[in-house]
């Protein structure tokens, strides 16, 4: 029922348009029949021209049994002086380039001294001619690099109304126009972009009559290429500090260290012992000299019988004149050699004394002493580090 009454309506708008659209003599639909055209697309009916004659436009109408069924493409839509024509579309395009051109002559059919290029005579109906384009044709030289051109297309003393078509002599002829003709009509032109065949060639197609054709190229299309890779750009500033993330695992538990030593212990062959002490208060000068013993963690394999081997390190101390140059750490960090106490002063508060490092006798293998003797009653603090390396 709805194409029934799409087809109504088309015959009253064409009816119409022979009263108020179409000048006389114009043998093509008028352009409101694109609305018609889309109305009943949508309603399961396709119009398309069929065939033009007696100065009406005859219009096909074919049942779709579906909305969308026997389309498969796009409907590409040409408009020129009123006509609509409806064609599947082409296959997707490619990018290209536009290179203009000084306006050139391709062909020119009329004979004479109009001519110009290979054909010399009208064009006929139904008649397809191929103009090559690539390379130098008539008053052109259109490189092979070329894809399409675009053109200015004259039809020139049309004898019966009708419609030129230009398209790539490869493909299938469209059902498009790119001039519409009328006879006794003026040099008719129209802007024609048109892709080449595979060889560099077009088509001209004239659907009734006969008909000269001029085809003048103002330009040609080539395949796009990509520019080379611009500079690498400035670095950007850095973005804000993400959150943190979660707590990793649980490294390998390490390797069990050291033994610690006890007090009856002997201290191992190469190991280094290491203490702070010191001693701070009111000492007279006539008690004469004053003894601190010092004791190690651990028992010494080698006991320390000698005050020799008991020394103060070279340091800034005029109170401390031992400067045992075999002691090379330093208060911080305190060395011995083997078989040694190396003894480091770091803090020193004293009048006029002498402060040295002694063995201990009675605890040889234990410990070692720090002696002083004031030299007045006097307020006296001294602090120091030591070392000692077991032989």
């Amino acid at each position: 029922m709805h194409s029934s009454w799409c087809l109504r309506l088309a015959r009253r708008w064409i009816r119409l348009s022979e009263r108020f659209d179409r000048p006389a003599g114009d043998a093509f639909c008028p352009s409101g029949m694109l609305i018609l055209a889309v109305m009943c697309f949508l309603g399961n009916t396709l119009l398309q021209p069929a065939k033009q004659g007696g100065g009406v436009c005859v219009m096909r109408v074919s049942m779709l049994r579906s909305r969308w069924a026997a389309i498969g493409a796009a409907v590409a839509v040409s408009l020129g002086a009123g006509a609509v024509w409806f064609a599947e579309a082409a296959s997707p395009a490619t990018p290209a380039s536009f290179v203009s051109v000084v306006p050139c002559r391709l062909a020119d059919s009329r004979p004479g001294s109009n001519n110009i290029g290979f054909r010399n005579t009208s064009i006929a109906q139904g008649e397809e001619v191929s103009f090559a384009v690539w390379g130098t044709n008539g008053n052109c030289t259109i490189p092979t690099s070329a894809t399409g051109i675009a053109a200015n297309v004259t039809a020139v003393g049309a004898t019966v109304s009708g419609f030129v078509t230009v398209f790539p002599a490869d493909a299938p002829r469209p059902l498009t126009s790119n001039l519409n003709t009328s006879p006794g009509a003026a040099p008719t032109p129209n802007q024609v972009t048109v892709g080449l065949s595979a060889a560099g060639a077009i088509k001209v197609f004239n659907s009734s009559g006969i008909v000269d054709v001029i085809v003048d190229i103002v330009g040609f299309y080539q395949a796009a290429v990509p520019g080379p890779v611009g500079p690498t750009g400035p670095t950007g500033s850095s973005g804000p500090t993400g959150p943190s993330g979660p707590t990793g695992l649980s490294g390998l538990t390490g390797a069990s260290g050291l033994r610690g030593l006890s007090a009856w212990d002997t201290i191992p062959t190469g190991r280094t012992v290491t203490g702070v002490d010191g001693f701070s208060g009111q000492y007279p000068g006539t008690v004469g000299q004053y003894f601190l013993p010092v004791h190690l963690p651990a028992k010494m394999p080698v006991p320390i019988t000698t005050d020799t081997l008991v020394n103060f390190a070279a340091d800034s101390y005029a109170v401390t004149p031992e400067n045992d140059a075999a002691c090379t750490g330093t208060a911080a960090a305190p060395t011995a050699p083997p078989g040694m106490v190396c003894i480091y002063a770091y803090f020193v508060a004293t009048g006029s004394a002498s402060i040295t490092g002694q063995a201990s006798a009675n605890l040889s293998d234990s410990a070692f002493f720090v002696s002083w003797t004031p030299s007045a009653d006097q307020l006296m603090s001294f602090f120091f580090s030591w070392a000692y390396t077991a032989p």
